[in-house]
């Protein structure tokens, strides 16, 4: 499992990784998991707050929040901007088809159906 979860950051010397308060419950994961990999000195791995910005050309970023909760990760701009500027190395990629999957599991569940034929109307389903 480290070596797997090291793996991932390619050269990156520096991996911050970003837990948002909603995933807070988690954090003390996150802080074992780093301690385990700083034991092997390949990089440098640091839990981060959902407010750090101090991130470095070249380093990378384990994104540890949901694209549904950005609003909360005051730092998701400066992350996805450098991301997209390729500065930073960011992984998991913001792909909102594999975080959304709840919602289509919600729309065809079979006991919600009334429910979303009275929200959305006869017509969604036809069209």
């Amino acid at each position: 499992m480290l070596r797997g979860f090291e793996s991932i950051f390619g050269d990156a010397k520096q991996v911050h990784i970003v837990v948002s308060e909603e995933a807070a419950t988690y954090r003390p994961e996150m802080i074992w998991l780093a301690e385990q990999l700083n034991e092997q000195k390949h990089r440098t791995f640091n839990i981060q707050h959902s407010t750090f910005t101090g991130f470095a050309d070249g380093d990378a970023v384990y994104r540890f929040f949901e694209l549904f909760d950005l609003a909360n990760v005051p730092n998701s701009k400066k992350i996805f901007e450098l991301a997209a500027e390729k500065r930073i190395r960011l992984t998991p990629p913001p792909k909102p088809v594999f975080e959304e999957k709840m919602l289509f599991a919600l729309l065809w569940n079979r006991h919600l159906h009334d429910f979303w034929r009275q929200e959305l109307g006869e017509s969604f389903w036809r069209d």
